[in-house]
């Protein structure tokens, strides 16, 4: 009695994910009122999201974060996840939402103390990502998350829209703002001042700067099976 044994090589799957995390290789926030658009690169560590107002003039802050994807198969992101650290806040009446979209311009950088491009306007509530009550944010150190793939809104009339990672060019940039509501009015119709401070990658503090975390599936791996393929009886004559 012969026992042949097929030695098969076969892709399989593996079931565990590897974690990637990424710094933005741009941030800062967007100032804005009518006629006036500030770009900061928040050289001092510190970028803010919300409505304050300068003298006797309104302005509306949004944060922007830009994130290189590049040498990441984008097809297999299983998760994505910012996570900003909160620095304190200042609220007049009421803690509104905040919001993070993405944004399809990304032809905007950050050089030395400059930011090139506004990244900022023209979004559109189908590049919603996800939304948070910021009444949870208390504590200096305090991280905050936002979740790019699963994130859910609270509101019949706004339909988020989850981030869909493709293996499209554009999409190994990817520009993120994030922006305030309060579901009443939005951030250029109040009439109090409302805004959160986070910290920037230019903090002196490296575990405080902005994180994009990325659950990432492995490639499939060539594994060598032994299957036993049958029994042979081969008689001699």
């Amino acid at each position: 009695m012969v026992m042949v044994l097929l030695v098969v090589t076969c892709a399989t799957e593996m079931t565990s994910a590897n974690l990637i995390t990424l710094n933005p290789v741009a941030d800062g926030y967007w100032k804005y009122k009518s006629g006036t658009t500030i770009l900061d690169n928040n050289a001092s560590g510190t970028l803010r999201v919300g409505r304050e107002k300068i003298t006797t003039s309104w302005y509306k802050d949004r944060g922007l974060f830009q994130f290189d994807l590049s040498g990441i198969n984008l097809s297999l992101i299983e998760s994505a996840v910012l996570k900003l650290t909160f620095i304190n806040k200042y609220v007049q009446v009421g803690d509104p939402d905040l919001m993070l979209y993405r944004s399809d311009y990304d032809s905007w950088a950050e050089s030395g103390t400059t930011l090139t491009g506004v990244p900022a306007s023209g979004l559109a509530t189908t590049q919603l990502l996800d939304r948070k009550s910021g009444s949870p944010l208390t504590t200096n150190g305090q991280t905050f998350t936002w979740d790019l793939l699963h994130g859910t809104s609270p509101y019949t009339w706004e339909t988020t829209s989850p981030w869909v990672p493709t293996d499209d060019a554009d999409d190994q940039t990817l520009s993120l703002v994030l922006k305030i509501s309060n579901n009443v009015t939005e951030e250029d119709s109040m009439t109090s001042q409302r805004y959160y401070n986070f910290y920037s990658k230019e903090s002196a503090t490296t575990t405080y700067h902005p994180v994009l975390e990325l659950t990432v599936i492995p490639e499939p791996t060539t594994l060598s099976l032994l299957i036993l393929s049958g029994l042979a009886w081969i008689r001699r004559r």
